[in-house]
């Protein structure tokens, strides 16, 4: 699934990979859901974070 992108996602990458839109990754990032890092004004996010949340949600009815 992630084998093209690298260990670390910009926002642009991760709402391609999760399929939603790049306004929802912020809203996951605001709301606790997903871990990232942020260098100066830059977001970025593991592979294992963005795996780490499906795993975490799938089958959920809030996610």
């Amino acid at each position: 699934m992630l084998d093209d992108y690298l260990d670390v996602l910009t926002i642009d990458d991760t709402a391609t990979v999760l399929r939603i839109s790049r306004r929802s990754v912020m809203r996951l990032i605001d709301e606790g859901k997903l871990e990232y890092r942020k260098i100066g004004r830059i977001y970025r996010i593991s592979k294992k974070a963005i795996l780490d949340y499906l795993y975490n949600t799938s089958g959920t009815a809030d996610s």
